[in-house]
């Protein structure tokens, strides 16, 4: 269960983009430009798993403090979706093993394996002068003993 804190955070930083025949994909794209541009923007990062003893970290962090990765890299099948007013909102499926492979070097040793985590998705949020307003990364991770359990990474940016 330790390794999924770490895990979710980078997937959450590092996890979404490519193709789709929706404006999803544009979407994603306008997300990945805006992470590239919040420099030393206050964000807050919100870890949670749903355990016997749920798990439930905070971190508020400068945008900066990210890793410089990139977010187009790592979607299956993004779609639009609908959310709040005056943002636009993509939905993609997360390839874990592709974000895991290219994210090696910068991971600690996990106790999780790509195989452990499913239905990874992630949405994204940007408002209308393209400015990413939050990232959310969620699916299950299975863990010995207790099965299958969901988690949630949040990546908010104020407005």
């Amino acid at each position: 269960m330790r390794g999924v804190l770490p895990l979710a955070v980078v997937l959450l930083a590092a996890g979404c983009g490519g193709g789709g025949s929706n404006d999803g994909a544009a979407i994603l794209t306008r997300a990945q430009k805006g992470v590239r541009h919040l420099d030393s923007t206050p964000i807050h990062l919100k870890v949670t798993a749903q355990t016997p003893v749920p798990v439930e970290r905070s971190l508020d962090i400068t945008a900066d403090r990210l890793p410089k990765l990139d977010l187009t890299h790592w979607a299956k099948n993004p779609e639009r979706i609908a959310c709040a007013d005056g943002l636009e909102c993509a939905r993609a499926d997360v390839d874990v093993e592709a974000a895991l492979r290219e994210l090696g070097p910068l991971l600690p040793s996990l106790a999780v394996e790509p195989k452990d985590i499913r239905n990874a998705q992630i949405d994204v949020a940007v408002d209308k002068n393209g400015r990413t307003r939050y990232l959310r990364l969620h699916g299950d991770v299975h863990v010995t003993l207790l099965g299958d359990v969901p988690f949630e990474a949040k990546l908010d940016v104020p407005p």
